[in-house]
């Protein structure tokens, strides 16, 4: 499975018809493709008027006839004419294999933390490490994680996603891992396998 991702930024004092905007174009791919499609708001971990779409992709192939989909959409084709007068002209796309999960495999959960870093070294030992912490922050947070990483664009950057139905539930797991002593321990190894000045994490809401 893939995830496909792309981060637009609202221009300054738009960000009212950006989040209207994003809604639209969210349907308007759903439609074009047939497939389901997410949209989200930044909460915390990047620019204020930062919001994302998503979408889920069984293969390369299936990736393929969707872009091939939206190009020749026109419903699709006038929002991406309109887009200039809402965002920003950097539009950031992300394809992610996922590699990897611990707990129950749905739905993308209301709210997120979305944690990433690039490999340094060795990516065999890296992803072992990956998978494992993995494997450590659900059993103590009870919150599902996928592990994904860069299938386009940063291909060593590994990416963790925490789902959760609530604020109280997300900082409930939080405070779980920072508060154990052996994921504590597991983290701290962190720098042997990834650039430190690459780690991000982010708090992301799902746009209804």
């Amino acid at each position: 499975m893939y995830i496909v991702a792309a981060r637009v930024e609202a221009l300054r004092g738009r960000t009212s018809k950006a989040a209207e905007f994003v809604v639209d174009v969210r349907d308007a791919w759903a439609k074009a493709t047939g497939g389901t499609v997410y949209s989200w708001a930044f909460a915390a971990g990047d620019n204020l008027g930062t919001y994302m779409l998503s979408s889920r992709v069984d293969d390369m192939s299936q990736h393929m006839a969707n872009m091939v989909a939206l190009g020749e959409n026109a419903e699709y084709q006038e929002l991406a004419k309109q887009s200039g007068d809402v965002f920003t002209q950097t539009v950031q796309t992300r394809l992610n294999r996922v590699i990897g999960h611990a707990g129950e495999a749905g739905e993308p959960h209301p709210f997120l933390v979305t944690s990433s870093a690039s490999i340094r070294g060795s990516v065999v030992a890296a992803l072992e490490w990956s998978h494992q912490i993995t494997e450590m922050m659900h059993e103590v947070s009870g919150a599902p994680i996928t592990l994904a990483i860069g299938a386009a664009g940063d291909f060593h950057e590994v990416d963790w996603i925490m789902g959760y139905e609530s604020p109280q539930a997300m900082e409930a797991g939080r405070d779980a891992i920072m508060g154990n002593a052996e994921v504590a321990a597991a983290l701290d190894r962190a720098h042997e396998f990834f650039d430190q000045s690459t780690a991000r994490r982010a708090t992301i809401v799902r746009m209804p």
